[in-house]
């Protein structure tokens, strides 16, 4: 323990050997979550789950998912446009219709993901 501080003061080292992939894998984890290495590691190994997100990396990724939100809303916007043009033409590509249809549906889906990632935003230490 710091005598000055009152904190644990971390004193030992552990060699641990990693495949290249291995250590990648890593890397881009302890990068993602906006912690170091060790933390990652400390964390598994002494509570038996990852680190969460740090606020300033969670709050960078809820811009984003705003941004792919709006996107997302744009693109249906769109697909409804041509729908409806569709519809109202004499000539109807029935197969065209299908597909957009289906895009549409597929983008629901990529909506209510992004919601759903857009909630845990709000669940971070």
């Amino acid at each position: 323990m710091n005598k000055s501080s009152g904190q644990l003061t971390r004193s030992q080292g552990v060699l641990v050997r990693l495949t290249s992939d291995e250590y990648r894998l890593l890397k881009e984890l302890s990068e993602a979550l906006g912690v170091s290495i060790a933390e990652v590691i400390r964390s598994k190994v002494f509570k038996g789950e990852f680190p969460r997100f740090r606020r300033e990396r969670l709050e960078k990724i809820c811009s984003e998912l705003q941004s792919l939100v709006r996107e997302v809303n744009r693109i249906g916007v769109n697909l409804n446009q041509i729908a409806r043009a569709c519809n109202k033409g004499r000539v109807v590509d029935y197969q065209a219709l299908r597909q957009l249809e289906e895009i549409n549906a597929e983008l629901g889906s990529l909506l209510l993901l992004v919601v759903r990632l857009f909630e845990e935003c709000g669940r971070a230490d």
